[in-house]
């Protein structure tokens, strides 16, 4: 059974969170499964502002990646420890821009 933080000490499953990225009361930063963690898909938000960090899917994707250790820190972990990236647009325009990257 899962306690009021959602950790399930019989899977295994903890989650993950840290107020140095923005988050969101609807879903978790991160889950740790035993020895994997998940990262939850980042906004390019700037965690100081609040807002979109730029105009450009260049700038907001820059910034959702750079979210990213803080969570594995907040896990455990590291970016050396990565394996995928997937990255989810909702404009058909920004794969091209985004391989400019």
């Amino acid at each position: 059974m899962s306690d009021a933080h959602g950790d399930d000490p019989g899977t295994g499953r903890q989650l993950i969170g840290t107020d140095r990225v923005p988050g969101s009361p609807l879903y978790s930063q991160g889950v740790r499964v035993r020895d994997h963690i998940h990262v939850s898909r980042m906004t390019g938000t700037d965690p100081v502002t609040g807002v979109l960090a730029g105009g450009t899917i260049q700038e907001q994707t820059r910034q959702a990646i750079a979210h990213r250790p803080a969570i594995l820190e907040a896990g455990g972990a590291s970016s050396d420890d990565v394996v995928e990236v997937d990255v989810l647009s909702t404009d058909p325009a920004d794969p091209a821009d985004l391989d400019e990257e």
